[in-house]
């Protein structure tokens, strides 16, 4: 009953401050960066060099590109073998937004590379129990993580103005 409470506790916490998707943000217009401009943050590089490329793993190989993704989607992480990763990001979402974007895509880089998280077909698993995709994406545990660990080290960068 304790475990129940604070999983209600911590979704509560994370729909009261989850940002909300302005419609500023999501556009049809595609914005004029590129995925340089994306990798372009100091929280970004410094979660990659600490969290991703360290003892015992070997360094990750992180594809990314721009993809035809849903509007309201601003990025996806894909698993393609062991330390191999493709992330597509939504272009026309505006640069800080699509950096934090990343990062929380790079979140789930950290959560495959740690095997807590397991992608199929039907169903995800997470931290050994079984979810079907079905879930909302705000009450997958996994995006709740990977929220969570953005909000608390992502620091938005000065360059982030084009």
């Amino acid at each position: 009953m304790r475990k129940f409470i604070v999983i209600l506790l911590i979704l509560f916490g994370v729909i009261l401050n989850t940002e909300r998707v302005d419609s500023d943000k999501v556009t049809d217009k595609v914005h004029r960066y590129k995925i340089e401009d994306v990798w372009n943050n100091e929280s970004t590089r410094a979660f990659i060099k600490d969290s991703l490329n360290n003892a015992p793993f070997r360094e990750a190989m992180i594809k990314v590109k721009f993809g035809p993704l849903h509007p309201r989607i601003g990025g996806l992480t894909t698993k393609i073998v062991d330390g191999v990763y493709f992330i597509q990001m939504n272009p026309t979402w505006d640069l800080e937004t699509a950096q934090r974007t990343f990062f929380h895509e790079l979140v789930h880089v950290y959560q495959f590379r740690k095997g807590w998280l397991i992608e199929r077909q039907t169903y995800a698993i997470w931290k050994g129990i079984e979810y079907s995709w079905a879930l909302p994406w705000i009450l997958r545990p996994w995006e709740i993580h990977a929220e969570l660990l953005t909000d608390a080290l992502f620091v938005p960068s000065c360059e982030a103005d084009i």
